[in-house]
């Protein structure tokens, strides 16, 4: 007789467990029987009925996933309790699964399934254990320990339950405040212990996700002793496996290997992994192909509008720098049709999403009126978010703000304070505009000293405008002592770097005082006035006239041409006003 036939003869004899085993081979289709949940369903609840444990489990999974029947969460729940109330672990897990997501007459109680789980895990119920160390890491149904959570998680993880392993690693990673420090060794550890379990013993999504942070702590360093060759195998191992991120990095490290990577650069294959990494969803990856094909990156040509649909792709997935560079695209109409008001709808949202370039912009809208109505307490308030997030030029939009009293009170103090905020971050601009005030003495005490050296700092850090007023500053002796060579050369970059006329006046004065070379002195005004510098056009006028380093020329020196120029001349001298 064979053992369905066996089981058959049993079960009709009201065998509770023959019941069960026959509900198992109908539900999964076993020797001598065809696949019939139906009929599955019915002997469990005859088996339950009759008293088996195992059979009230299966006939409420059954009617949680419809199996046989349509789904019926009560129904389940009322199952699950019988079970559970009889010390069937798998049902308490299950219940508290329920209780966790709630359902159809089934209300969500996060305490009521806390407390089943830890009922589970103190029978050593390994699924249980894991879920009491993240409930108390979350603090549901529970007050939230770290400390708890991980003794628990660790005691799923060495049971063999791969995802608590995961877990652990995540925990240690970020840390849980001042009395659960992050520990980058120990999260290396876990990371690997993930990285390296048994095919079959982790899900494929959370060993690739593994291997790819083992590889970032290898080549970073992080909780173990770098290995840039090491760290890459992993790396490339995870991006095989599939790891979103892990094929985005593997892409740039294919177009960019760092040293002792032993990868050989490879552009063809490290956009083969772009695509791959946009294919599979990664935001990241669909910004970077629309930087390469906005730049001609990754061996492709520029393609403006290729560029705008992959940004559009990665603005669609909720990627902040995506949006504002769609908004620059707008702002420029490249690849699409210039619109003011879709830049600024663009950069609000990159802007909302906390990206500082965006909320430096929208600041410039509403300041400006451009895209948008003016706005300037608008404007006030999006430059100190972006400011506030370490944009620089925010950091002078918002002190000129306050300079100037537009959308805020005149502050000369605040404006010093942001200014010198944008210094400490690093702008030159910034830099510059707090030589300014120590030059004519807002807020602070005028202070040569003070003015040069953040001039000086200025155009170390390549604010070029700086160049001019440093030149000043050798020129009069501002700097400690007078050196004209120093400020003829600082003129001269003043002049080809920040396209500066006022360096062009001092260069002119500079070759007559000096050598008294007039035809030097008529090209540095004559490259005055075609900056639309009003002095040098005048100067260039009388030159022509009284011929002065140039022939005469009464008709260049005509009151029609140079002098009609020099009075229409709108330009403000260079080292007076804030930048």
């Amino acid at each position: 007789m064979s053992t369905f036939a066996s089981l058959m003869e049993s079960a009709q004899r009201e065998d509770p467990r023959a019941q069960y085993l026959l509900g198992k081979y109908f539900e999964e289709g076993q020797e001598g029987s065809q696949k019939n949940p139906g009929q599955a369903l019915q002997w469990y609840t005859k088996a339950a009925y009759n008293g088996e444990n195992d059979a009230l489990f299966r006939a409420a999974y059954c009617y949680e996933h419809g199996i046989g029947t349509v789904p019926n969460i009560k129904g389940a729940e009322d199952w699950y309790t019988a079970a559970a109330n009889k010390g069937h672990l798998e049902a308490q897990f299950h219940l508290a699964e329920l209780y966790t997501k709630g359902g159809t007459g089934v209300a969500k109680n996060l305490k009521a399934a806390f407390d089943l789980y830890l009922k589970a895990a103190y029978a050593s119920h390994t699924p249980s254990t894991r879920r009491v160390g993240e409930c108390l890491m979350r603090g549901e149904g529970c007050q939230a320990t770290a400390e708890g959570a991980a003794m628990w998680l660790e005691t799923a993880a060495k049971n063999g339950d791969a995802k608590s392993t995961i877990r652990l690693a995540e925990l240690y990673t970020t840390g849980a405040g001042a009395d659960f420090p992050a520990d980058a060794e120990k999260a290396f550890g876990w990371w690997m212990t993930a990285a390296t379990a048994v095919e079959g013993s982790i899900d494929v999504i959370d060993k690739s996700l593994a291997q790819f942070k083992v590889a970032d702590a290898l080549m970073k360093g992080k909780g173990t002793e770098a290995n840039i060759k090491v760290g890459t195998q992993w790396l490339q191992q995870s991006a095989q496996e599939g790891h979103p991120e892990a094929m985005h990095v593997y892409a740039r490290t294919l177009n960019s290997p760092p040293p002792g990577s032993e990868i050989t650069k490879d552009t063809a294959l490290a956009m083969d992994w772009l695509e791959r990494a946009a294919t599979a969803g990664w935001a990241e990856s669909l910004l970077s192909l629309g930087n390469a094909h906005q730049y001609g990156m990754y061996g492709k040509v520029v393609d403006f509008e290729q560029a705008f649909y992959y940004y559009e792709k990665a603005a669609e997935k909720g990627n902040g720098k995506a949006m504002a560079t769609i908004g620059n695209m707008y702002s420029q109409g490249q690849g699409t049709t210039k619109s003011p008001e879709k830049a600024f709808e663009w950069w609000l949202k990159a802007a909302q999403l906390g990206i500082p370039v965006a909320q430096n912009e929208i600041g410039y809208c509403y300041r400006d009126g451009w895209g948008t109505n003016q706005n300037l307490k608008g404007a006030v308030e999006w430059f100190t978010a972006a400011a506030n997030n370490g944009h620089a030029d925010a950091c002078c939009a918002l002190a000129l703000s306050y300079i100037n009293g537009r959308g805020v009170p005149a502050n000369m103090e605040m404006a010093f304070e942001w200014f010198n905020k944008g210094a400490e971050i690093g702008s030159g601009k910034a830099m510059y505009n707090l030589g300014m005030m120590y030059k004519k003495g807002d807020f602070v005490q005028k202070d040569d000293k003070k003015k040069f050296a953040w001039y000086e700092n200025a155009l170390r850090n390549n604010y070029e405008e700086a160049a001019y007023d440093l030149g000043v500053c050798y020129l009069n002796g501002e700097s400690g002592s007078k050196d004209p060579a120093k400020a003829r050369e600082l003129f001269v970059r003043a002049n080809n770097n920040a396209n500066s006329a006022e360096a062009c006046i001092n260069l002119a004065a500079m070759a007559v005082n000096e050598r008294n070379d007039w035809t030097e002195a008529f090209e540095w005004q004559m490259a005055a006035a075609n900056k639309g510098h009003a002095i040098g056009m005048r100067r260039v006028a009388i030159m022509y006239k009284e011929g002065k380093g140039v022939a005469v020329n009464p008709k260049e020196a005509n009151a029609t041409s140079w002098e009609i120029k020099a009075m229409q001349g709108q330009v403000v001298a260079q080292g007076v006003n804030f930048k």
